[in-house]
């Protein structure tokens, strides 16, 4: 299992309105024997509304279901609600385990910029010394 994420693009998708900016949500990480879409668009006028999944208290399930709600309010009907309603059910049926995938991720990016401090602050301890040996 893989731990799902949600992108934003901005552009122009729409072949019969090609000057209408519009806003597609792209999940990642959903399994490709749901056969369902991906790709979520809507108008610009949501760019705000939504916000990208950032933290544990507003993942990517309540992404979903924003997204929805927003998708319902807007449209009368759309067709792509069946596939966002997958999404739905498939992380609510893997929450937990999408929680651990998240906290291996939010893990493995804390350890990485501890690494990188750690290796800026040994070169600036060792250019410290440089300048410290210049002053005596």
């Amino acid at each position: 299992m893989d731990l799902v994420t949600v992108k934003k693009f901005s552009g122009k998708y729409d072949l019969l309105h090609p000057d209408v900016e519009e806003i597609q949500y792209c999940f990642y990480g959903i399994p490709s024997d749901l056969c369902i879409h991906k790709n979520f668009t809507v108008e610009d006028e949501y760019r705000t509304d939504l916000e990208i999944p950032s933290n544990e208290q507003y993942g990517v399930l309540e992404f979903a279901k924003d997204l929805l709600f927003a998708l319902e309010n807007k449209y009368l009907y759309f067709t792509t609600k069946d596939s966002l309603v997958k999404i739905i059910n498939y992380l609510e049926t893997n929450k937990e385990e999408q929680e651990r995938l998240w906290n291996i991720k939010i893990y493995d990016d804390l350890t990485k910029k501890r690494d990188v401090l750690l290796k800026d602050l040994d070169k600036l301890e060792k250019h410290i010394e440089k300048l410290k040996d210049l002053i005596e």
